[in-house]
């Protein structure tokens, strides 16, 4: 895999945060020791996370959806054609929960 310089294109070495990245990636170990995250600064931690999070968004993903998931889907869409006019404004929903929260 391709490796993504988090400080621009760093053609004399890696900082911190890509040589974690290549050492993960060369290993692939899963382990929270492996990342050494515990070397790295707060905003190189942010910058590790950001990578992490980009490398995820950028694959595409399907949640599985279980069995129990799809027919509760489908019978709260039924419920929902059969009762159209039986919903809740988000005004209502967000002033009663604005409301709960205050107390």
């Amino acid at each position: 895999k391709q490796i993504r310089y988090l400080d621009g294109n760093n053609p004399n070495g890696y900082d911190k945060v890509s040589r974690i990245l290549l050492v993960w990636r060369c290993t692939m170990s899963l382990s929270p020791s492996s990342f050494q995250y515990d070397q790295l600064n707060v905003e190189e931690r942010i910058s590790l996370v950001t990578a992490i999070w980009d490398s995820i968004a950028e694959e595409p993903y399907q949640p599985l959806l279980t069995e129990d998931h799809r027919l509760e889907l489908q019978r709260r869409l039924a419920d929902h054609a059969a009762n159209p006019d039986d919903v809740i404004p988000w005004e209502v929903v967000k002033a009663e929960a604005l409301a709960r929260f205050a107390r």
